[in-house]
């Protein structure tokens, strides 16, 4: 279930900065018939967005999350927030290769923040997470470093592709947006023992 109204966010909140970018160049598409076709998809794309989310939404309004008002206010808040940056962001930045950097990290970072907020508000957890999938694949990593002999020096060579300057945005996005979603998409493990102890508790009260 969160992860079906996740997807529906993605597309809804990447059809807002499009949305935004329009209106910052109305030179470039109004007044050509490519450019009203480009806002008759943008519009169908809305459209089934929304059909999508009400329908993942009658279907799951049965099991009754609880919500909070001040989730809803933090996702408005920083919804805002990412509007106002996307629409006043210095264009000009992104000719240098620091500023194009820059403006990557800026936009996965308003991306997933936006994603994250939105997705706690309508799925809130109900659950308190432990380790995760990142603990068990870093756990692995060091055993077979350690254990490989040789054949280690695969890994650091690994290590040194992926901390180059081209993939290095790249991996901070895919860290961040794990960050931010690990949470909502319920990747996090849960500590059985706590599970445990909770259960003894309820069964002696």
């Amino acid at each position: 279930m969160r992860a079906e109204y996740i997807t529906c966010l993605s597309v809804a909140i990447t059809l807002v900065t499009d949305v935004v970018a329009m209106l910052r160049h109305p030179d470039v598409w109004v007044g050509f018939p490519a450019g009203y076709l480009l806002a008759a998809l943008m519009g169908g794309m809305a459209l089934l967005t929304a059909l999508v989310g009400w329908r993942i939404h009658r279907t799951t309004r049965a099991i009754g999350l609880p919500s909070a008002q001040h989730r809803w206010i933090r996702a408005i808040g920083i919804s805002l927030v990412g509007v106002i940056i996307l629409a006043l962001y210095p264009e000009n930045a992104i000719q240098s290769i620091p500023g194009a950097i820059l403006t990557v990290l800026v936009g996965i970072l308003l991306f997933f923040t936006s994603v994250w907020a939105w997705s706690i508000a309508i799925t809130p957890s109900l659950e308190t997470p432990g380790e995760d999938l990142i603990d068990d694949l870093a756990a692995l990593y060091r055993w077979l470093k350690s254990h490989t002999g040789r054949f280690s020096a695969f890994f650091t060579t690994c290590e040194q592709v992926l901390g180059s300057s081209f993939l290095r945005p790249i991996v901070k996005g895919v860290l961040v947006g794990y960050a931010f979603l690990a949470k909502p998409l319920g990747l996090c493990r849960h500590d059985s023992n706590n599970n445990r102890r909770n259960e003894h508790s309820v069964q002696e009260g």
